[in-house]
């Protein structure tokens, strides 16, 4: 069975409440509003209980904010939404052309010092929220393995400038100074290990990361600078 169209869910509840003034695009300010979790049967029985002279109808469109992987579980919202993110999506493309469709309509009555409200949503915005969420999960598979491979490369970048400070540091006289001192300083020692190792590699720059190697050639440079002078 096809779905109701959105215009055909509001042309029903009209026919429904033919003595009830349908106000578009307005609303009464000022009122909370709850969103009823009934039906539209629900929500015209309601209009007819209270004897509600008019009833409020605003419309909301289909917009690039539904694209992004930030935006809120609700329809609409007024917050900033941030970029649409995921409008290149595959599993999103077939619903860019319905971008400025009419997506949501809110009806409300006003009770008791609120807005009692019933949404109507166009019959392919469930279907949409099941491919955001595909989306969503491959954006963050995506993201998880750029992430991964990001670390690895510095990991490996990280290997190799640790060999090139154990090839190069044992041989550099200051580096064998601040080594041999009475209580080492680790951040004397990681800027002249800094300064060595960008001799051959220009844009490296020792991090914390380093901070175990560094010790660890400062000790043994120590541990053999106090052997060879027990020799001696």
């Amino acid at each position: 069975m096809t779905a109701l169209t959105l215009e055909r869910q509001v042309d029903l509840l009209r026919y429904g409440l033919p003595d009830v003034l349908f106000l578009e695009g307005t609303r009464s300010e000022g009122l909370g509003s709850v969103t009823l979790t009934g039906g539209p049967d629900e929500f015209m029985g309601l209009v007819t209980r209270l004897q509600a002279p008019v009833v409020f109808l605003e419309r909301f469109a289909f917009q690039e904010d539904h694209f992004s992987s930030y935006h809120p579980e609700e329809i609409w919202s007024s917050e900033d939404l941030g970029s649409a993110d995921l409008l290149d999506a595959r599993a999103l493309q077939a619903f860019r052309a319905r971008l400025g469709e009419e997506l949501l309509v809110v009806l409300s009555v006003p009770y008791a010092g609120l807005l009692l409200g019933l949404e109507l949503t166009a019959p392919w915005w469930e279907a949409f929220m099941e491919a955001r969420s595909q989306a969503i999960d491959q954006r963050q598979g995506e993201v998880a393995a750029q992430a991964q491979s990001r670390q690895l490369e510095r990991q490996a970048q990280r290997e190799r400038e640790v060999t090139l400070l154990r090839a190069l540091l044992p041989d550099d006289a200051k580096f064998r100074t601040l080594a041999c001192e009475a209580k080492p300083r680790i951040t004397a020692l990681r800027r002249r290990a800094e300064s060595v190792l960008r001799s051959q590699v220009p844009e490296a720059a020792i991090h914390v990361g380093h901070d175990e190697a560094v010790r660890e050639i400062a000790a043994a440079i120590k541990a053999d600078a106090r052997a060879a002078q027990r020799r001696s």
